[in-house]
């Protein structure tokens, strides 16, 4: 997200995750913590979304696979990034053919 460009990466919501631990009795810190993460980076993710590396890590920290937490959206937004990533590239080769042009 910190990166300045026009398409930023994919992102999920965090609810799934306070999901999870429905019914239990604990607070946002002991969430983040049994996550592997702490308390201030969640309440930030709760207004930005996580990242797909930090669902990944997330969902190793618990010995799960981030579809058992975000289902179909973990793979939407994979696939959003693949697309992104590729539709970069793309548009990388054009530009460094187009100054190859130029010279």
């Amino acid at each position: 997200m910190g990166r300045n460009n026009e398409y930023p990466e994919p992102v999920l919501s965090l609810q799934p995750v306070y999901d999870l631990f429905d019914g239990d009795e604990i607070g946002v810190y002991e969430i983040a913590e049994a996550c592997g993460f702490g308390r201030g980076a969640f309440l930030r993710w709760e207004k930005v979304g996580v990242t797909l590396l930090r669902a990944e890590q997330i969902a190793e920290h618990l010995g799960l696979h981030p579809t058992a937490i975000w289902g179909a959206e973990y793979n939407f937004a994979v696939a959003a990034q693949d697309i992104r990533k590729r539709a970069m590239d793309a548009a990388s080769k054009r530009n460094k053919r187009n100054q190859g042009l130029a010279k």
